[in-house]
């Protein structure tokens, strides 16, 4: 927690700060080392639906399936 005190003291954020805004932040974070590996799936999840990565996978998918011919019509896509 200190080094999270440390960020926000640099920055000229104080408590009353956190606690003014709309959506009031008065808990401290806690850390929970089991939950790391959640929130990397979910953030490759969101890396997967928000980019063009999409096409890319469909178009490999689909390289197992047609033809060689067809390949040269995929790499132009």
């Amino acid at each position: 927690m200190a080094k999270y005190w440390e960020v926000l003291t640099a920055a000229k954020i104080t408590r009353e700060r956190l606690a003014s805004y709309e959506r009031k932040i008065t808990e401290e974070p806690w850390y929970k080392p089991e939950a790391i590996s959640d929130f990397e799936n979910y953030l490759a999840i969101l890396k997967r639906m928000h980019s063009s990565d999409d096409l890319n996978l469909l178009i490999n998918e689909a390289r197992g399936h047609v033809g060689a011919d067809i390949h040269n019509m995929m790499n132009e896509v």
